[in-house]
Protein backbone atom coordinates (compact mmCIF):
# COMPACT_ATOMS: atom_id res chain seq x y z
CA UNK A 1 0.00 0.00 0.00
CA UNK A 2 1.39 3.39 -1.05
CA UNK A 3 1.74 5.84 1.87
CA UNK A 4 2.25 9.58 1.60
CA UNK A 5 4.74 11.18 4.03
CA UNK A 6 3.10 12.84 7.02
CA UNK A 7 4.36 16.29 6.02
CA UNK A 8 2.59 15.96 2.64
CA UNK A 9 -0.63 14.74 4.25
CA UNK A 10 -0.53 17.63 6.72
CA UNK A 11 -0.11 20.16 3.92
CA UNK A 12 -2.94 18.64 1.84
CA UNK A 13 -5.23 18.62 4.88
CA UNK A 14 -4.53 22.27 5.61
CA UNK A 15 -5.20 23.27 2.00
CA UNK A 16 -8.56 21.47 1.80
CA UNK A 17 -9.61 22.80 5.20
CA UNK A 18 -9.09 26.35 4.01
CA UNK A 19 -6.04 27.04 6.17
CA UNK A 20 -3.03 27.68 3.98
CA UNK A 21 0.11 26.36 5.69
CA UNK A 22 2.48 29.01 6.98
CA UNK A 23 6.08 28.23 7.88
CA UNK A 24 5.88 30.03 11.24
CA UNK A 25 2.95 27.92 12.42
CA UNK A 26 2.96 24.62 14.29
CA UNK A 27 -0.14 22.47 14.00
CA UNK A 28 -1.74 20.40 16.74
CA UNK A 29 -1.70 16.63 16.48
CA UNK A 30 -3.36 14.19 18.88
CA UNK A 31 -0.98 11.43 19.99
CA UNK A 32 -2.02 8.08 18.58
CA UNK A 33 -1.11 6.02 21.66
CA UNK A 34 -4.32 5.75 23.71
CA UNK A 35 -2.28 5.54 26.93
CA UNK A 36 -0.70 8.97 26.34
CA UNK A 37 -3.10 10.88 28.57
CA UNK A 38 -3.23 14.16 30.45
CA UNK A 39 -4.09 14.24 34.16
CA UNK A 40 -7.83 14.49 33.41
CA UNK A 41 -7.81 11.58 30.93
CA UNK A 42 -7.92 13.72 27.79
CA UNK A 43 -5.64 12.65 24.94
CA UNK A 44 -2.26 14.38 25.00
CA UNK A 45 -1.24 16.47 22.00
CA UNK A 46 1.83 17.99 20.41
CA UNK A 47 2.52 20.68 17.83
CA UNK A 48 4.54 20.08 14.69
CA UNK A 49 6.02 22.39 12.09
CA UNK A 50 7.94 20.71 9.27
CA UNK A 51 10.68 22.71 7.58
CA UNK A 52 13.92 20.79 7.09
CA UNK A 53 12.91 17.19 7.86
CA UNK A 54 16.56 16.21 8.42
CA UNK A 55 16.97 18.58 11.38
CA UNK A 56 14.65 18.91 14.36
CA UNK A 57 14.21 20.83 17.61
CA UNK A 58 12.05 18.96 20.13
CA UNK A 59 10.91 20.98 23.14
CA UNK A 60 9.19 19.83 26.35
CA UNK A 61 7.23 22.45 28.26
CA UNK A 62 7.55 23.44 31.91
CA UNK A 63 4.79 23.82 34.50
CA UNK A 64 5.74 22.65 38.01
CA UNK A 65 3.90 19.56 39.32
CA UNK A 66 1.42 18.12 41.78
CA UNK A 67 1.97 14.95 43.78
CA UNK A 68 -0.71 14.64 46.44
CA UNK A 69 -4.44 14.56 45.82
CA UNK A 70 -4.85 17.86 47.66
CA UNK A 71 -2.19 19.49 45.46
CA UNK A 72 -3.71 18.10 42.27
CA UNK A 73 -7.26 19.06 43.14
CA UNK A 74 -6.12 22.60 43.92
CA UNK A 75 -4.22 22.72 40.62
CA UNK A 76 -7.21 21.35 38.71
CA UNK A 77 -9.63 23.69 40.45
CA UNK A 78 -7.80 26.83 39.35
CA UNK A 79 -8.71 27.93 35.82
CA UNK A 80 -5.21 29.25 35.22
CA UNK A 81 -3.44 26.00 36.16
CA UNK A 82 -6.10 23.55 35.01
CA UNK A 83 -4.73 23.88 31.47
CA UNK A 84 -1.58 22.16 32.76
CA UNK A 85 -3.66 19.03 33.41
CA UNK A 86 -5.69 18.75 30.21
CA UNK A 87 -5.47 19.09 26.45
CA UNK A 88 -8.92 20.64 26.33
CA UNK A 89 -8.74 24.25 25.22
CA UNK A 90 -5.47 23.81 23.33
CA UNK A 91 -5.66 25.75 20.04
CA UNK A 92 -5.24 24.08 16.67
CA UNK A 93 -2.27 26.28 15.78
CA UNK A 94 0.55 27.96 17.65
CA UNK A 95 3.49 30.13 16.60
CA UNK A 96 7.02 29.14 17.53
CA UNK A 97 9.14 31.50 19.63
CA UNK A 98 12.77 31.54 20.82
CA UNK A 99 14.34 28.18 19.86
CA UNK A 100 11.21 27.27 17.89
CA UNK A 101 11.08 30.52 15.91
CA UNK A 102 11.70 30.59 12.17
CA UNK A 103 12.96 34.18 12.44
CA UNK A 104 16.71 34.16 11.81
CA UNK A 105 17.17 37.27 13.95
CA UNK A 106 15.43 35.68 16.93
CA UNK A 107 16.77 32.18 16.38
CA UNK A 108 20.04 32.26 14.44
CA UNK A 109 21.01 28.64 15.05
CA UNK A 110 17.78 26.72 14.52
CA UNK A 111 15.42 28.91 12.47
CA UNK A 112 15.42 26.48 9.54
CA UNK A 113 14.86 23.35 11.63
CA UNK A 114 11.60 21.43 11.87
CA UNK A 115 9.94 21.85 15.26
CA UNK A 116 8.10 19.73 17.80
CA UNK A 117 6.48 21.35 20.85
CA UNK A 118 5.00 19.02 23.49
CA UNK A 119 2.74 20.88 25.96
CA UNK A 120 2.93 19.70 29.57
CA UNK A 121 -0.32 18.22 30.89
CA UNK A 122 0.76 15.39 33.21
CA UNK A 123 2.04 17.28 36.31
CA UNK A 124 4.75 14.64 36.87
CA UNK A 125 7.92 16.22 35.43
CA UNK A 126 7.44 13.92 32.43
CA UNK A 127 8.28 10.90 34.62
CA UNK A 128 4.89 9.22 35.11
CA UNK A 129 4.04 5.81 33.70
CA UNK A 130 0.58 5.38 35.18
CA UNK A 131 -2.62 5.25 33.12
CA UNK A 132 -4.80 4.94 36.20
CA UNK A 133 -4.99 7.11 39.29
CA UNK A 134 -2.25 6.42 41.82
CA UNK A 135 -3.35 8.96 44.44
CA UNK A 136 -5.15 7.61 47.50
CA UNK A 137 -8.67 8.97 47.90
CA UNK A 138 -10.33 8.73 51.28
CA UNK A 139 -13.71 9.77 49.88
CA UNK A 140 -14.06 7.02 47.31
CA UNK A 141 -17.13 8.79 46.06
CA UNK A 142 -18.26 9.35 42.46
CA UNK A 143 -17.11 12.97 42.60
CA UNK A 144 -13.50 12.02 43.34
CA UNK A 145 -11.20 13.03 40.50
CA UNK A 146 -9.08 10.19 39.15
CA UNK A 147 -5.85 11.84 38.06
CA UNK A 148 -3.57 10.09 35.58
CA UNK A 149 0.21 10.51 35.36
CA UNK A 150 1.69 9.40 32.05
CA UNK A 151 4.29 12.05 31.17
CA UNK A 152 6.94 9.50 30.21
CA UNK A 153 4.43 7.69 27.98
CA UNK A 154 3.49 11.00 26.32
CA UNK A 155 7.08 11.85 25.52
CA UNK A 156 8.04 8.41 24.24
CA UNK A 157 4.87 8.19 22.12
CA UNK A 158 5.70 11.47 20.35
CA UNK A 159 9.23 10.27 19.61
CA UNK A 160 7.94 6.99 18.18
CA UNK A 161 5.51 8.90 15.94
CA UNK A 162 8.23 11.28 14.80
CA UNK A 163 10.66 8.47 13.94
CA UNK A 164 7.87 6.48 12.33
CA UNK A 165 7.45 9.27 9.80
CA UNK A 166 10.96 10.65 9.39
CA UNK A 167 13.45 7.97 10.48
CA UNK A 168 14.98 7.80 6.99
CA UNK A 169 15.45 11.56 6.85
CA UNK A 170 16.36 12.81 10.32
CA UNK A 171 20.07 13.51 10.80
CA UNK A 172 20.15 15.96 13.71
CA UNK A 173 17.95 16.39 16.80
CA UNK A 174 18.19 19.13 19.42
CA UNK A 175 16.36 17.90 22.51
CA UNK A 176 15.38 20.76 24.82
CA UNK A 177 13.19 21.45 27.84
CA UNK A 178 12.46 24.00 30.55
CA UNK A 179 12.13 23.25 34.29
CA UNK A 180 9.99 20.09 34.43
CA UNK A 181 10.88 19.61 30.77
CA UNK A 182 14.55 20.01 31.68
CA UNK A 183 14.25 17.11 34.13
CA UNK A 184 12.76 15.12 31.26
CA UNK A 185 15.72 15.86 28.99
CA UNK A 186 18.13 14.67 31.68
CA UNK A 187 16.18 11.49 32.38
CA UNK A 188 15.09 10.49 28.89
CA UNK A 189 18.22 11.21 26.86
CA UNK A 190 19.70 7.76 27.53
CA UNK A 191 16.48 6.11 26.35
CA UNK A 192 16.36 8.37 23.31
CA UNK A 193 19.94 7.56 22.36
CA UNK A 194 19.36 3.82 22.82
CA UNK A 195 16.19 3.94 20.70
CA UNK A 196 18.01 5.60 17.80
CA UNK A 197 20.80 3.04 18.05
CA UNK A 198 18.35 0.10 18.09
CA UNK A 199 16.76 1.42 14.90
CA UNK A 200 20.16 1.99 13.24
CA UNK A 201 19.36 5.69 12.85
CA UNK A 202 22.56 7.71 12.59
CA UNK A 203 21.54 11.00 14.16
CA UNK A 204 23.49 13.73 15.93
CA UNK A 205 21.90 14.37 19.34
CA UNK A 206 22.43 17.48 21.46
CA UNK A 207 20.53 19.07 24.34
CA UNK A 208 19.55 22.45 25.77
CA UNK A 209 18.50 22.41 29.43
CA UNK A 210 16.69 25.55 30.63
CA UNK A 211 16.15 26.13 34.35
CA UNK A 212 16.92 22.53 35.27
CA UNK A 213 20.03 22.85 37.43
CA UNK A 214 18.29 21.83 40.66
CA UNK A 215 20.39 21.63 43.83
CA UNK A 216 19.14 20.55 47.26
CA UNK A 217 19.80 23.91 48.92
CA UNK A 218 18.29 23.87 52.43
CA UNK A 219 16.26 20.77 51.48
CA UNK A 220 14.74 22.59 48.49
CA UNK A 221 14.42 19.31 46.57
CA UNK A 222 13.57 16.89 49.37
CA UNK A 223 11.03 19.25 50.95
CA UNK A 224 8.93 19.17 47.77
CA UNK A 225 8.85 15.37 47.54
CA UNK A 226 6.21 12.99 48.84
CA UNK A 227 5.72 9.25 48.62
CA UNK A 228 3.34 9.72 45.68
CA UNK A 229 6.28 10.70 43.47
CA UNK A 230 7.56 7.14 43.66
CA UNK A 231 4.13 5.71 42.92
CA UNK A 232 3.51 7.66 39.73
CA UNK A 233 6.97 6.91 38.29
CA UNK A 234 6.87 3.12 38.77
CA UNK A 235 8.72 1.19 37.56
CA UNK A 236 11.39 3.51 38.96
CA UNK A 237 14.49 4.26 36.94
CA UNK A 238 17.93 3.53 38.36
CA UNK A 239 18.49 7.27 38.71
CA UNK A 240 15.33 7.79 40.79
CA UNK A 241 16.19 4.81 42.97
CA UNK A 242 19.65 6.26 43.68
CA UNK A 243 19.53 8.00 47.07
CA UNK A 244 23.29 8.18 47.53
CA UNK A 245 23.02 11.97 48.01
CA UNK A 246 19.96 11.78 50.25
CA UNK A 247 17.40 12.43 47.51
CA UNK A 248 16.44 10.89 44.13
CA UNK A 249 19.34 11.46 41.74
CA UNK A 250 16.88 11.87 38.85
CA UNK A 251 15.83 15.29 40.20
CA UNK A 252 19.35 16.76 40.26
CA UNK A 253 21.37 17.66 37.17
CA UNK A 254 24.75 17.49 38.98
CA UNK A 255 23.91 14.02 40.27
CA UNK A 256 22.70 12.78 36.88
CA UNK A 257 25.92 13.95 35.24
CA UNK A 258 28.41 12.78 37.86
CA UNK A 259 26.75 9.40 38.48
CA UNK A 260 26.66 8.55 34.78
CA UNK A 261 22.90 8.39 34.24
CA UNK A 262 23.16 11.01 31.52
CA UNK A 263 25.18 10.00 28.42
CA UNK A 264 28.55 11.74 28.51
CA UNK A 265 28.87 11.84 24.72
CA UNK A 266 25.87 14.18 24.19
CA UNK A 267 26.78 17.89 23.82
CA UNK A 268 24.62 19.66 26.41
CA UNK A 269 24.13 23.35 27.14
CA UNK A 270 22.71 24.41 30.51
CA UNK A 271 20.99 27.78 30.98
CA UNK A 272 20.32 28.52 34.64
CA UNK A 273 20.17 31.53 36.95
CA UNK A 274 22.83 31.80 39.61
CA UNK A 275 19.92 32.61 41.95
CA UNK A 276 17.11 30.37 40.71
CA UNK A 277 13.97 31.89 42.22
CA UNK A 278 12.08 28.61 41.99
CA UNK A 279 14.56 26.92 44.32
CA UNK A 280 15.15 29.76 46.76
CA UNK A 281 11.72 31.42 46.48
CA UNK A 282 10.33 29.98 49.71
CA UNK A 283 13.37 31.01 51.72
CA UNK A 284 13.48 34.53 50.24
CA UNK A 285 9.78 35.13 50.75
CA UNK A 286 9.92 33.95 54.35
CA UNK A 287 12.63 36.53 55.04
CA UNK A 288 10.72 39.31 53.31
CA UNK A 289 7.44 38.47 55.04
CA UNK A 290 9.07 38.39 58.48
CA UNK A 291 9.60 42.13 58.34
CA UNK A 292 10.65 42.52 61.97
CA UNK A 293 13.50 40.03 61.67
CA UNK A 294 14.42 41.40 58.28
CA UNK A 295 14.64 44.99 59.50
CA UNK A 296 16.48 44.07 62.70
CA UNK A 297 19.10 42.21 60.74
CA UNK A 298 19.43 45.08 58.28
CA UNK A 299 18.79 42.56 55.54
CA UNK A 300 21.88 40.68 56.67
CA UNK A 301 20.14 37.32 57.06
CA UNK A 302 18.79 37.49 53.52
CA UNK A 303 22.13 38.57 52.07
CA UNK A 304 23.87 35.76 53.96
CA UNK A 305 21.35 33.24 52.64
CA UNK A 306 21.84 34.43 49.05
CA UNK A 307 25.60 34.31 49.48
CA UNK A 308 25.36 30.74 50.74
CA UNK A 309 23.12 29.77 47.82
CA UNK A 310 25.52 31.33 45.30
CA UNK A 311 28.36 29.38 46.88
CA UNK A 312 26.36 26.14 46.67
CA UNK A 313 25.61 26.82 43.00
CA UNK A 314 29.28 27.47 42.21
CA UNK A 315 30.27 24.30 44.01
CA UNK A 316 27.70 22.23 42.10
CA UNK A 317 28.95 23.60 38.77
CA UNK A 318 32.56 22.84 39.67
CA UNK A 319 31.97 19.12 40.26
CA UNK A 320 30.98 18.54 36.63
CA UNK A 321 34.00 18.03 34.43
CA UNK A 322 33.00 17.13 30.90
CA UNK A 323 34.09 18.52 27.58
CA UNK A 324 30.52 18.04 26.32
CA UNK A 325 28.85 20.20 29.00
CA UNK A 326 28.60 24.00 28.79
CA UNK A 327 26.91 26.55 31.05
CA UNK A 328 25.39 30.00 30.89
CA UNK A 329 24.69 31.08 34.48
CA UNK A 330 23.81 34.79 34.77
CA UNK A 331 23.62 36.29 38.28
CA UNK A 332 19.91 37.09 38.19
CA UNK A 333 16.70 36.09 39.94
CA UNK A 334 14.88 34.01 37.38
CA UNK A 335 13.86 30.41 36.78
CA UNK A 336 13.42 29.74 33.06
CA UNK A 337 14.52 31.78 30.07
CA UNK A 338 12.66 30.47 27.02
CA UNK A 339 9.06 31.17 26.02
CA UNK A 340 8.77 28.74 23.17
CA UNK A 341 5.41 29.50 21.56
CA UNK A 342 2.42 31.80 21.40
CA UNK A 343 0.80 29.52 24.00
CA UNK A 344 3.02 31.36 26.50
CA UNK A 345 2.18 34.88 25.40
CA UNK A 346 -0.28 37.23 27.04
CA UNK A 347 -3.71 35.88 26.28
CA UNK A 348 -2.28 32.43 25.52
CA UNK A 349 -3.53 29.34 27.34
CA UNK A 350 -0.18 28.81 29.10
CA UNK A 351 0.70 32.41 29.90
CA UNK A 352 3.46 32.52 32.53
CA UNK A 353 1.97 35.33 34.63
CA UNK A 354 -1.13 33.22 35.26
CA UNK A 355 0.64 30.08 36.33
CA UNK A 356 3.92 30.51 38.09
CA UNK A 357 3.32 32.51 41.21
CA UNK A 358 4.04 31.89 44.84
CA UNK A 359 2.35 34.21 47.28
CA UNK A 360 3.02 37.60 45.62
CA UNK A 361 6.11 36.60 43.65
CA UNK A 362 5.88 35.77 39.96
CA UNK A 363 8.42 33.34 38.50
CA UNK A 364 9.50 34.32 35.00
Amino acid sequence: MFRLPFAVLLTISQLFCGDSPRPDRMYKKVIGNKDALCNDGSSAVYYIGVNDSARWVIFLESGSYCLTRKQCEKRFGNKDTKILMTSKGMPEVTIGRDLLSINSQENKLFHSYSRILIPYCSSDSWMGTQTKSQLPDSRRGPSAKEFIFSGKIIFQSVIHELLGQFSQEVREIVFAGSSAGAIAVLNHMQWFQSLLSSKNISTKLSAIVDGGWFINFRESVTSKLSSEFFDISKPMSRACADFSNGYPCCLSAPCMLTQGYYPANVPTFFVSSMFDIYIIGDVVLRHVEDRTAFVESGGGDLITMLDLYGGAMNQSLAVVRSSNVSFFVPACFQHTFFSMSSLREKGGVLHYDKMFSQRNAVFR
